[in-house]
């Protein structure tokens, strides 16, 4: 990999995550017909709730991991920007925690960084289309962090 060029991954996404959105739409269609509301208000509910479901939709489809020159940036939707630098990373692992993250699969990779929090290390999860991809080139920035 050229040294200026930045790497990106975008997130794998299971099926069951799709299925789920699917669901949880298609679910909400008969509470908002059954909803006892005045019409003013059942609009309001109605766009407020899709726009809680768009910005989900949107953070599973951004969602990316951008290896930059000095660091790993992680950015999922409009709330989730996020900047580790390679300096910090202490090591990564394969997991399969439930945990929140942005990661849109449950094929993840567990990256340690930085100091602990009331005594627990530091993490975040991804999960990278292609993890051995991923893996490796963290592998080479985590270690080129001595060279000059």
């Amino acid at each position: 990999m050229e040294e200026n060029r930045e790497a990106v991954f975008y997130s794998k996404i299971d099926a069951w995550l799709v299925a789920v959105m699917l669901l949880s739409l298609f679910a909400a269609v008969p509470v908002f017909y059954m909803m006892p509301t005045e019409h003013g208000a059942f609009a309001f509910i109605l766009i407020l709730c899709l726009a809680v479901y768009l910005l989900g939709i949107h953070a599973v489809l951004s969602c990316k991991y951008i290896f930059r020159k000095d660091y790993l940036y992680i950015r999922s939707g409009v709330f989730v920007f996020v900047k580790i630098p390679y300096k910090d990373i202490k090591g990564f692992s394969d997991s399969r925690c439930l945990l929140s993250a942005p990661a849109a699969s449950l094929d993840r990779i567990k990256i340690n960084y930085g100091g602990k929090i009331f005594g627990i290390q530091k993490f975040t999860l991804v999960s990278p289309k292609d993890k051995n991809l991923f893996k490796e080139i963290l592998a080479e920035k985590i270690a080129g962090i001595g060279d000059v």
